[in-house]
């Protein structure tokens, strides 16, 4: 009895420490193919331990797989339930560069040969007949997987030096109910405590001790929690309802060393083998976009769906631990609604909803604040083939820095640039196959650009047949640039843009593609609103109240409010524009920081001031690319302008200011004619200025003054056109040498800030002259005109009803002059008519 006991006990440790699992992976590999090593089995619950499978260059490890069921405990929920405890993950990644080109020209024989064929084969995949497998519904609603400790290694050992990816996680579950009479499949999953970093080995090449403290094995990490909630129909053909993944604890640091490798690794990988993207380039593309594509994919699209993301940050760090800079964001959100189901016969799309936005987004550098974003939202409806889109922006800040942004583009960007296309030989000798296949990739280019041409895209096909209207609000905007010791700050607290189509036809085209795909032929119109923009040179001011009154010294210009209206009128393009209270400052502060900017410009052009006009001659016709003469097909342009209570400030270097305004100005075109109307002209003088803010009412030095001044240009065949300039009130002149020589130093002031900033002189050679203008100047009331040579003595000259004409000759015509030297009469001069001899 014993010795029985004996030998079933050893059959009975036989048949579970290797029968069972030899059995389990025999059935697994003619089953599923698969490579399955099992240790060993463990009672009493049925745990495998030490299960090794490899299947397609992955190596799986798995120290234990764990079977619990509720009828035995209850701490599970679900008849069966799979732990799985420290699995480990291997995968080695080659690449195809040993390919020959006689594989990959027979490739591209085959491909053209079978190119309708394969068309027809690798199509959009159609989902309306596919159901949800039994297995998967039987998975999801009596069993669940949890794994404990997981870990993935992907190695790349092609070229020196190489690298691996190798990511972890704490946990992942995964569980699945049926609810609603069977009807609706519910999958859940999540994975807790991610990370993944990308490594690289040392290189084999021997190093000095110098580069090796520098290198730094890690080239990036990421670390992340996800959840992921679904759920599908499970009778039925697919559908799936609602999709749910969220993101939690992003966190993702980016080394010093990445851009450097990725760059080494791009170089090493484009001297190879011509890939085969390259050859399925050469064959012929018969893919096209029709209604039928969505239906085949709306099976699987949800119609429910929220992707977020919260509490994200981003960080670049140097070789010596030192943040570069880093990107904090709160929270991040993607959702909206899809409907498959087209109710109308007209309608060609579906309909859908969707909603983009993310809040506080904070990107600093290594010294201070970068960029600052406290809202920003998307939402879009498409219904009835009519995309509504509404974009809101609410507080964007920016600072830049010029010294610390332009020191992280070098480092990074520039330097490695330079150093590379300052030794192009050095490759020469490992682009072997390169020089003997450039006939490919020059026949690639071309056959893609003909397939883009002829075919378009996804983007264009859909444009052609929705209708889009939106409106984009940004409040409170505002720059901040620091150039060195110049500083500059730029706001506007409102700004909104609208457009609107509607369904009247227009019979023309436009020369652009983007806004015929747009706009489509239709009547269209656009309004920009923009409500208190502003700049100051140096310290920033937040006051715009005080703005909206008085101008600042130092703040080169104030836009009260303004609206611009461009709208389509049949075949004209019709462009209004109403601003209110528009102030703009010329100083030497300002001049000093356009001179600074230039030169931080040519540092990321590389640009010489010396090199600019020699690049400007070396091709006099670059700028010479489009026809100046009108399509038939082109539009015409109205416009009307009007802008009320406009101020100019004009500040030499010693610090005097000459002051320009207009009450209102009216500005108007058309085809052929264009009228200027300004009112209350005036124009004044400041020698010393002390108080911190300005208005008209502190000029009193002034020196021209007009009630109305309108002019009109009208094009005349064979001339410049005709200018007609009318004064119908009163104008008042006066000039002294003060008075020039501050004006005269301001021009050599602007003069001076052009030199500086080596503007080209255009070197395009002019057609032949036109005759000159015909100019017509009617004053109809009193003309008076003052020279002050000094307190005592002056020359004051009064014209009554001045008419001034140039056309084939010169006629000059008053009715009354009157001269007086020191405020004395003279003498008068009636009906004066001068006339030139005709040309």
């Amino acid at each position: 009895m014993m010795l029985q006991l004996l030998l079933f006990c050893l059959a009975l440790f036989i048949f579970v420490y290797w029968v069972l699992p030899t059995g389990i992976s025999w059935y697994l590999v003619k089953r599923f193919r698969v490579k399955v090593r099992i240790g060993r089995i463990s009672l009493p619950y049925l745990s495998l331990k030490n299960v090794h499978i490899s299947k397609s260059g992955f190596s799986v490890q798995i120290e234990e797989v764990c079977l619990r069921s509720s009828f035995f405990t209850t701490e599970v929920t679900k008849l069966l339930s799979i732990y799985i405890r420290d699995i480990r993950i291997n995968k080695d990644i080659h690449s195809r560069q040993d390919d020959s080109y006689d594989q990959d020209s027979y490739e591209l024989r085959r491909t053209q040969t079978l190119a309708g064929k394969a068309s027809e084969a690798k199509g959009v995949p159609d989902f309306r007949q596919t159901k949800v497998p039994a297995s998967i519904i039987t998975f999801a609603q009596f069993m669940a997987v949890h794994v404990n400790n997981i870990s993935v290694v992907l190695m790349n050992n092609d070229f020196d030096p190489g690298w691996f990816i190798h990511a972890t996680a704490k946990e992942l579950h995964l569980d699945g109910s049926i609810v609603q009479n069977a009807r609706v499949l519910l999958v859940n999953a999540a994975l807790s405590e991610a990370q993944a970093k990308m490594l690289r080995h040392c290189s084999s090449r021997r190093q000095s001790l110098e580069n090796l403290n520098k290198i730094r094995p890690c080239l990036g990490e990421v670390s992340f929690d996800m959840t992921l909630d679904a759920s599908l129909f499970a009778q039925g053909p697919l559908s799936m309802d609602t999709l749910s993944l969220v993101i939690n604890n992003a966190k993702s640091v980016i080394h010093g060393g990445l851009y450097e490798f990725l760059s080494e690794a791009k170089r090493r990988t484009s001297t190879g083998q011509p890939s085969r993207r390259s050859t399925q380039g050469l064959a012929p593309s018969k893919r096209s976009y029709d209604n039928d594509n969505y239906e085949k994919l709306a099976p699987i699209i949800p119609k429910n769906f929220n992707f977020s993301i919260k509490a994200a940050t981003f960080s670049a760090v140097k070789e010596n631990s030192q943040n570069d800079f880093s990107a904090k964001l709160q929270s991040f959100q993607i959702s909206g609604k899809f409907n498959s189901k087209v109710t109308d016969e007209k309608t060609l799309l579906p309909s859908m909803l969707a909603k983009l936005g993310f809040h506080h987004l904070d990107i600093d550098t290594k010294y201070e604040k970068l960029l600052f974003v406290e809202q920003f939202t998307i939402d879009s409806v498409l219904e009835k083939d009519i995309f509504n889109l509404y974009v809101k922006l609410k507080t964007f800040q920016i600072i830049y820095n010029h010294s610390e942004i332009y020191d992280f583009v070098n480092n990074n960007f520039l330097a490695r640039q330079r150093s590379s296309e300052a030794q192009p030989m050095q490759l020469i000798h490992k682009q072997k196959s390169l020089p003997d296949h450039l006939d490919l990739d020059t026949a690639v280019q071309s056959n893609l650009r003909a397939n883009q041409r002829r075919e378009g895209g996804v983007l264009e096909w859909i444009m052609q047949r929705i209708v889009v209207k939106g409106c984009a609000e940004l409040f409170n905007v505002s720059l901040l640039m620091k150039l060195e010791d110049e500083h500059i700050a730029m706001s506007v607290s409102h700004t909104r843009f609208l457009l609107e189509q509607i369904e009247e036809k227009r019979s023309n085209l436009y020369e652009n593609k983007f806004l015929n795909l747009l706009l489509n032929q239709r009547q269209w119109s656009m309004e920009l609103m923009v409500e208190t923009l502003w700049s100051n040179l140096g310290n920033s001011i937040n006051d715009t109240n005080n703005l909206k009154k008085t101008h600042s010294p130092g703040s080169p210009f104030f836009l009260g409010v303004s609206l611009v209206k461009l709208c389509s009128y049949a075949n004209t393009t019709k462009l209004d524009i109403s601003v209110h209270t528009f102030r703009t400052e010329y100083s030497m502060q300002l001049a000093e920081f356009v001179v600074k900017s230039m030169e931080c410009l040519r540092q990321y052009r590389g640009i010489k001031p010396k090199n600019m006009s020699g690049q400007s001659h070396a091709r006099p016709n670059a700028g010479l690319t489009l026809s100046v003469q009108p399509s038939q097909s082109s539009t015409s342009l109205r416009v009307s302008v009007k802008v009320k209570d406009i101020t100019a400030y004009f500040v030499n270097h010693h610090n005097v200011y000459s002051l320009l305004s207009f009450s209102e100005l009216n500005l108007s075109r058309s085809q052929s004619l264009t009228t200027l109307k300004l009112e209350e002209f005036q124009m004044a003088i400041m020698r010393s200025m002390t108080a911190s803010s300005l208005c008209l009412t502190d000029f009193s030095d002034v020196f021209a003054t007009c009630k109305m001044i309108r002019l009109e240009h009208e094009q005349v065949e064979g001339t410049m056109g005709k200018l007609s300039i009318y004064i119908p009130g009163n104008m008042e002149a006066t000039w002294n040498s003060n008075l020039h020589m501050h004006l005269l130093t301001l021009v050599r002031d602007m003069q001076d800030l052009k030199t500086e900033l080596a503007i080209p002189a255009s070197s395009v050679k002019k057609t032949t002259p036109k005759e000159g203008f015909i100019v017509e100047l009617s004053a109809e009331r009193s003309t008076i005109f003052e020279i002050k040579f000094s307190d005592r003595h002056s020359i004051q000259i009064f014209v009554e009803s001045l008419f001034f004409s140039q056309k084939e000759r010169c006629i000059i015509y008053a009715e009354n002059v009157f001269v007086k030297i020191d405020d004395q009469h003279i003498f008068t001069v009636k009906e004066l008519d001068l006339q030139s001899v005709p040309r």
